[in-house]
């Protein structure tokens, strides 16, 4: 079966569940609904990250996202840290 995403989106924009339903199992469903379909008009799509206030993903992000609440990203060793060059 080939689709596009949109052809599981009804003219209101919200999923077609019962499609969904039809063709997947009750867990994927879910996880679909989830998640808010493309909507023509709410302007361009684009891919945001979390903790990032830019599109690009660094290992700074990663190791943030890895340490949740005892991230100190002020702390002078970290700058130290992410600002290295690598050697020479």
């Amino acid at each position: 079966m080939e689709e596009k995403v949109s052809s599981f989106v009804r003219n209101d924009g919200n999923w077609n569940s019962a499609l969904l339903h039809h063709l997947l199992i009750e867990e994927v469903v879910e996880y679909i609904i989830d998640i808010h379909p493309f909507m023509p008009m709410a302007g361009i799509d684009s891919t945001t990250l979390a903790m990032e206030t830019s599109t690009v993903f660094t290992m700074k992000t990663a190791y943030a996202l890895l340490q949740g609440d005892t991230w100190a990203p002020n702390d002078l060793t970290w700058s130290k840290i992410w600002s290295w060059e690598g050697a020479t």
